[in-house]
């Protein structure tokens, strides 16, 4: 009777163990097919990829890989779940990266999250891999990699430089800028044309210190972008700067449009950094047709000038301007100056700034006497 109540329990204990078990292996393949398949399917790829350098990664990836692990979306989650990895399931995790900017929009937001990863490796695969992203929201890592130094990272500079140029925001002119310093001539070839797809006021300045740089590609790159800028009527300006010995016809009243910044700030830099007594003359009476406010500072500064002819024609163009800031000091010009030919140009700037200011005041006027009519 004890051995028939026995043999019950003990298959009974049989019967859960073997369900245990059943559930134990169900469950480990759900792991494997949620977790591990799709970890060995971004290896596989990462395998296929590793035989390329990082930048050219993703232009493989896009025709083969992705489609491959299931489109963009798919993509990225798989390549997310491998990155969560140990290094031992999941190797060459730099590679992984470098396929997300295949993976569109999808791939462009898990870049971003990775940014600040402490890992060099997947730091320096992330910045390589946003290289190939137009999206604004890429700009901030993408200057941080123009600081990158070092010869192993000159390609990265690159390719940064040559994104933010297409990105186009004004926001990159300043990092760029320092580019053209003293790195390597292919990085200031990049930062050049980078500047030159930007195309704002604030681009002017670098642009002309790259006129000056000791390689003659950037040199000819910066005349060409700054021709462009300025237009046929102006480039005089910029053969005078890149061969300023060399005989030319000096211009009179050149065609400048007034609502055109870069014209405005090109003529201010030329006034800082010039030493050529003609093109400071004819800088000066660009600016003398422009008439743009920003200009006053340093065209204040030229009427302390060793040359007549620029303390004239700074006099004239801050006449035109007609900003009240320079009638103390056309006083004093007036006052103190020994050429005849510049005290009637400080007089008659003197004038025009009166004249300038009058009209000012009767324009206040108008509002206020309007109701009582």
């Amino acid at each position: 009777m004890a051995q028939s109540e026995a043999r019950p329990a003990s298959q009974s204990r049989r019967f859960i163990v073997f369900w245990l078990l059943s559930l134990l292996f169900l469950g480990l393949c759900l792991v494997i097919g949620l977790v591990g398949y799709p970890v060995w399917q971004v290896r596989q790829s990462v395998s296929r990829c590793k035989g390329y350098v990082l930048p050219d990664v993703a232009e493989y990836a896009a025709i083969s890989e992705v489609p491959a692990l299931g489109g963009e979306s798919s993509a990225t989650e798989k390549i997310e779940m491998y990155l969560r990895m140990p290094e031992l399931v999941a190797p060459h995790k730099e590679h992984a990266v470098s396929i997300l900017p295949a993976c569109g929009k999808p791939g462009l937001g898990a870049l971003l999250s990775l940014y600040d990863s402490d890992k060099p490796r997947i730091k320096a695969a992330v910045l390589y891999s946003l290289t190939h992203h137009d999206d604004k929201k890429a700009i901030r890592p993408l200057v941080d990699a123009l600081s990158y130094t070092g010869r192993e990272f000159r390609y990265l500079r690159q390719l940064a430089a040559r994104r933010l140029g297409g990105i186009g925001d004004p926001a990159a002119v300043k990092p760029l800028s320092t580019l053209l310093a003293g790195d390597h001539v292919s990085v200031r070839l990049e930062a050049t044309a980078a500047l030159g797809k930007i195309g704002t006021r604030s681009t002017v300045a670098p642009l002309l210190r790259a006129l000056r740089d000791k390689d003659e590609r950037v040199r000819q790159q910066a005349e060409k972008l700054l021709k462009k800028f300025l237009g046929p009527e102006l480039a005089v300006f910029v053969d005078g700067l890149m061969r300023p010995d060399q005989p030319r016809c000096m211009i009179s009243k050149p065609k400048v449009k007034p609502s055109d910044p870069r014209a405005e700030e090109f003529f201010i830099e030329v006034l800082k950094t010039t030493q050529s007594v003609s093109l400071l003359f004819e800088a000066a009476l660009a600016l003398e047709m422009i008439g743009g406010r920003r200009s006053v500072p340093i065209l204040l500064e030229k009427l302390k000038h060793k040359s007549a002819d620029i303390r004239g024609e700074s006099a004239l163009a801050l006449g035109a301007i007609g900003d009240a800031r320079a009638k103390k000091p056309l006083e004093d010009l007036l006052a103190g100056e020994k050429a005849e030919e510049v005290r009637q140009a400080a007089r008659e700037a003197l004038e025009k700034i009166k004249k300038a200011q009058q009209e000012k005041q009767a324009k206040a006027k108008q509002p206020a006497e309007a109701p009582a009519k």
